[in-house]
């Protein structure tokens, strides 16, 4: 009968011996965390000890002070007020309270004023990140007005801080920096800028889109995309557009991934950022040397805004526009409503359509007596309907 090995001794990960000779020309080991550096001592049982123990600190969740900032957000993130949004909400409120973590560490509820919260603003304003600062001061908003449901705070010190006007973005690519920026791109960057456009999604479910959301209509052959969308769980079906069929069509087959990064895997959001902005600083400077415009200040989210401006232009309803962005109707008008008015080219479109119209090309009321009549009789006021 085969004697059993004795068991494995169990020696936590990083116990790092060093053997050195001493004066006397003997030996001694040294046991050290290979991690921290941490000295463990010679004796080789102790120290296995003692890392264990280093390692089990590690794992354990940091005590946490009654009262402090830190133990409001504990408590929200174990809370339904939490734990029931959506996964993409709790993504983005996971890294606003890390970001508020970094100012209000070790801070107590009871020291965190009105004062404390406009330094927060302020500061993150002022490095040039508007939009951030209001998303931080919603927040705080949210964490005191779930602890002061809860008990945990007395007060709220957001109630009289305000939110930073910001300005609407009210910029637009135009076909000629699109063509700039398509010009030398890699396949994968000309396929999110398309797919951004063409689709007029969020770049988070653009990131997202594989082989298995492109269906081929059997009756005219024409690409469609269909996809859930995360923010809002609707569920939208877009055709594509022919120049983006044809980008889609030329993929490579084995490709799954629409947008996939350059090692074929999925592309985080951040990564794939890294690349567009050093492939536009390239082409800026391509342009540059070439005494071309450049692609100004433009940024992946306009294109969605873009592609609904296109679309408008095109004679597409607010309907039509709304179908394929997942928009609501009143969304849509509202985004309309900032690009569209602003737009010279539609000016000068209402001007032409009026040129064109019967009778638009001088006001019919100017009639033998002068003055500015209007053509329907009865719309027409007397002196006698004007109030003096």
């Amino acid at each position: 009968m085969t004697a059993k090995p004795p068991p494995a001794e169990d020696v936590p990960a990083g116990l790092k011996p060093i053997r050195k000779r001493l004066a006397d020309g003997s030996f001694r080991t040294y046991y050290f965390d290979r991690r921290t550096g941490t000295a463990l001592g010679t004796d080789r049982a102790v120290a296995i000890e003692r890392l264990r123990d280093m390692r089990e600190e590690a794992l354990a969740p940091p005590a946490v002070e009654p009262g402090s900032f830190e133990a409001l957000v504990s408590a929200f993130r174990a809370s339904p007020e939490y734990l029931d949004k959506r996964a993409t909400t709790r993504q983005q409120y996971a890294y606003e309270m890390t970001e508020l973590l970094r100012d209000l560490h070790g801070s107590l509820l009871s020291d965190i004023t009105p004062a404390v919260v406009y330094a927060i603003r302020d500061r993150t304003a002022a490095a040039g990140h508007r939009h951030k600062a209001n998303s931080l001061i919603r927040m705080l908003r949210i964490l005191f007005g779930f602890a002061k449901r809860r008990g945990l705070a007395a007060t709220k010190p957001t109630d009289d801080v305000p939110l930073i006007a910001v300005e609407p973005r009210t910029a637009v690519w135009t076909p000629q920096q699109i063509e700039a920026f398509l010009t030398g791109a890699r396949p994968s960057l000309q396929a999110g800028m398309a797919l951004l456009l063409y689709t007029v999604q969020r770049l988070s479910d653009v990131m997202a889109l594989t082989r298995e959301n492109l269906h081929e209509n059997p009756a005219d052959g024409r690409l469609w995309i269909g996809l859930r969308q995360r923010k809002t769980s609707a569920l939208v079906w877009t055709p594509c557009h022919q120049r983006l069929a044809a980008i889609l069509r030329a993929l490579p087959p084995e490709q799954h991934h629409l947008v996939p990064s350059p090692t074929g895997l999925p592309w985080p959001k951040r990564n794939f950022a890294r690349s567009w902005d050093a492939h536009l600083q390239r082409r800026n400077k391509q342009l540059a040397e070439q005494g071309l415009p450049l692609i100004p200040a433009l940024q992946r989210r306009d294109l969605r805004r873009t592609g609904m401006v296109q679309m408008a232009l095109a004679g597409a309803t607010p309907n039509q526009i709304a179908a394929v962005s997942g928009h609501s109707i009143d969304q849509t008008m509202k985004i309309l409503d900032v690009y569209i008015p602003r737009r010279g080219d539609v000016a000068a479109g209402a001007i032409t359509a009026w040129e064109s119209s019967p009778g638009g090309e001088t006001f019919s009321a100017f009639e033998k007596g002068g003055g500015n009549q209007f053509p329907v009789t009865g719309n027409r006021k007397t002196s006698s309907s004007v109030k003096t």
